[in-house]
């Protein structure tokens, strides 16, 4: 339009033309202005989708590979972090062995912070609960063969006394390690101790053993670091040695040097049939349960429970007799045994479990250090026939156990009702022209070893899986 046409135009007319052009100008830049923005939020949109396809294939890979990596790293422009908050075992608490040092959790739980930056810019913040599978203990199957098992505690359960006793500054246990880190060979004159691919051999020339000597291995856990504990041990010799952990990993010369160097053992006992590692009390250094023999002149056994007790401040044993267990009958010192137990798995006060003839024997701390003692009958035609091997103690709940006999083709089940003398026998378990070898407790089954098979049964005694060997 050209001027001359402009001016024409009368006033209303040009105040009409101005309204609408405002309006027209003001629509199209509204316009832009969305357009803009859509534009905008499709691109954040495709970056957010790229940074959740990132993150996926993260996780994806984490769970392929079954572990998770601690600290950062780089992928392109994105950069993942772990960051570890608190790792710990989970024990499960149903027909479980709970045989002291021989806890074994489910799974280890790891809680992790996971972020993830998109050209250093915080994008994602998660928490991870991953978890793995434990390090697991060995078994001892072969007396010639005596693993060294670094034992599993549950610290979430411990309350504040026992934390200030066994954790550390940050109530944590101070080596990482745990389950099984090497083993003790016994010969007749030496021991051989591998750990971590490291060997060396102990003399035993001077100690006088005889040939079916024993090991048994203990534990102390004090401000976050291990010590290791080992009786060797015949009819009428015991030894104690005692080792830091974090030598025996590090410093191995160390470690050999003081596994090398009994302490002092003040009235050691004599006629020895058993003996354990166990905790008098809550926050203590372990002491030695031991079963000595004595028999009349017709033969009838008594046995003779002693408690060897460490001395901190005399550097060695002191030994007290804590209760005498008369008419036992004519039993050999081969079918008497005894086990300590930890059932919440903290290192806490042990109960005593002596099995001797068709008895066992159910000790636990009085307050003046004395053993409070509990006696139940067994049938005494199947405890003759099948205390022959070592029982196999298990926690059915929080207020029963299970305790396995066996020999020859079968196994009896005993249910025990805790701090009672209640105890009912289940019917046996029989195994035709096969004999029970071992019964090993794991993820709530137990594992029936014979010669030809290893049977998995449940606890209703129901055969689960039959596999060849």
């Amino acid at each position: 339009m050209s001027l001359i046409s402009i001016l024409k135009i009368k006033g209303s007319s040009l105040l009409s033309a101005m309204i609408f052009g405002f309006v027209v100008l003001v629509t199209v830049s509204g316009l832009v202005y969305i357009v803009r923005y859509n534009l905008l939020s499709i691109k954040g949109l495709v970056a957010q989708e790229e940074i959740m396809t990132a993150e996926q294939q993260y996780i994806q890979s984490v769970r392929d590979k079954k572990r998770i990596k601690l600290g950062k790293n780089k992928f392109g422009d994105y950069d993942f972090e772990n960051i570890l908050q608190k790792k710990q075992p989970v024990f499960s608490n149903k027909n479980v062995d709970v045989s002291l040092y021989n806890a074994e959790p489910s799974s280890i739980s790891s809680d992790i912070v996971h972020n993830l930056f998109f050209k250093k810019s915080l994008k994602i913040s998660k928490n991870i609960i991953f978890k793995t599978l434990p390090n697991h203990s060995m078994i001892n199957y072969d007396s010639e063969f005596v693993p060294i098992n670094i034992p599993y505690v549950d610290i979430s359960r411990m309350n504040d006394s026992e934390s200030f006793y066994h954790l550390n500054k940050n109530n944590k246990i101070s080596t990482k390690k745990s389950g099984y880190i090497g083993y003790i060979e016994k010969e007749y004159s030496w021991l051989l101790i591998s750990v971590n691919d490291r060997v060396q051999v102990i003399s035993l020339d001077d100690l006088n053993l005889d040939n079916d000597y024993e090991v048994k291995i203990g534990w102390n856990l004090v401000k976050g670091h291990w010590k290791i504990l080992v009786a060797i041990y015949d009819k009428e010799n015991l030894y104690i040695y005692r080792a830091n952990l974090d030598d025996l990993l590090k410093n191995y010369d160390k470690a050999i040097l003081d596994l090398s160097t009994p302490v002092e053992v003040i009235d050691a006992p004599k006629s020895i049939a058993a003996v354990s590692w166990y905790f008098l009390k809550n926050n203590t250094e372990p002491s030695l349960a031991v079963l000595a023999t004595r028999y009349d002149d017709d033969g009838n056994a008594s046995i003779i429970v002693e408690d060897i007790e460490y001395d901190t401040l005399t550097d060695n044993y002191k030994t007290s007799i804590k209760d005498v267990i008369n008419s036992l009958g004519k039993i050999d010192k081969n079918n008497i045994y005894i086990e300590a137990l930890d059932p919440y798995y903290v290192l806490g006060e042990s109960p005593l479990y002596v099995f001797a003839g068709d008895r066992i024997f159910v000790y636990k701390s009085a307050k003046d250090k004395s053993l409070d003692k509990k006696v139940l009958n067994l049938n005494k035609s199947v405890a003759e026939e099948l205390i022959k091997n070592k029982p196999v103690i298990i926690k059915s709940d929080n207020y029963n156990y299970y305790i396995l006999v066996f020999d020859n083709d079968r196994y009896y089940q005993y249910k025990y009702t805790k701090d009672t003398n209640v105890i009912r026998m289940s019917k046996p378990v029989i195994y035709p022209n096969e004999k029970v070898q071992n019964i090993v407790v794991k993820y709530g089954l137990k594992f029936v070893i014979t010669k030809k098979h290893i049977y998995l049964d449940d606890f209703d005694n129901h055969q689960l899986v039959e596999v060849s060997i």
